[in-house]
């Protein structure tokens, strides 16, 4: 992550299952966030870590969001939680070409199994952002 994050004229943006939990925390504060999952992991911890020593900010649930709160990301039987993030350099934040982060849950059924056997797979994109001057 180091050398990736080392060049301002190659922005890195990460996308993915972190499984990681970090309620309304931000790596920076100049930007809120506001999710409706409130637990904090050891996990969560170490990423936002990661993201402040890289300067990275986590967009769910940040105004560059289209759903606010932050949507779910990962809903079961046992409980809903936000554990996929996208990680966006804080420094290109400021740019007039802003980053919007939707995501869109899409419910799965298997009709082989039992109807108490539910999940979702959840889609997150991204459009603009980081401009190339």
């Amino acid at each position: 992550m180091s050398y990736c994050t080392s060049n301002p004229l190659k922005p890195l943006v990460c996308v993915g299952d972190f499984n990681s939990r970090t309620g309304s925390r931000s790596p920076h504060h100049q930007w809120m966030r506001f999710s409706p999952d409130s637990e904090v992991n050891t996990r969560g911890r170490w990423l936002l870590q990661m993201c402040n020593d890289h300067d990275m900010q986590i967009l769910n649930g940040t105004e560059f969001d289209t759903h606010q709160p932050a949507r779910y990301t990962s809903s079961q039987p046992q409980g809903s939680s936000i554990i996929d993030y996208v990680l966006y350099p804080a420094q290109t934040l400021h740019n007039t070409a802003r980053p919007r982060l939707t995501v869109q849950e899409v419910p799965v059924w298997p009709p082989s199994l039992s109807s108490d056997l539910w999940g979702s797979v959840t889609i997150l994109s991204l459009d603009g952002g980081c401009d190339e001057n």
